[in-house]
């Protein structure tokens, strides 16, 4: 992600804006015509919660996957984290 994909950042955002419009915590977020978003799979389920979490902290230049907060350098990315 981090510079690596120019489009990182607007695939994040469109992730996150559709999990919070699908409505419902479930395993996945399903559209027949890319407009009307649903939850699909299981639920509930913590899958979109925990990519609502994981999304705006990547967002906001962070990232937690190695244990403690770190710099994630998504594409015009203006927040940073100290250590």
């Amino acid at each position: 992600m981090e510079y690596k994909n120019p489009e990182a950042r607007a695939y994040t955002e469109a992730l996150l804006r559709d999990c919070i419009r699908s409505g419902e915590f479930a395993e996945i977020t399903e559209s027949n015509d890319g407009k009307n978003l649903r939850s699909g799979g299981v639920k509930s389920s913590l899958f979109n919660a925990m990519n609502i979490i994981e999304f705006t902290w990547l967002l906001n230049g962070a990232r937690y996957d190695s244990g403690r907060p770190v710099e994630c350098l998504l594409p015009s990315t203006i927040a940073k984290v100290t250590h």
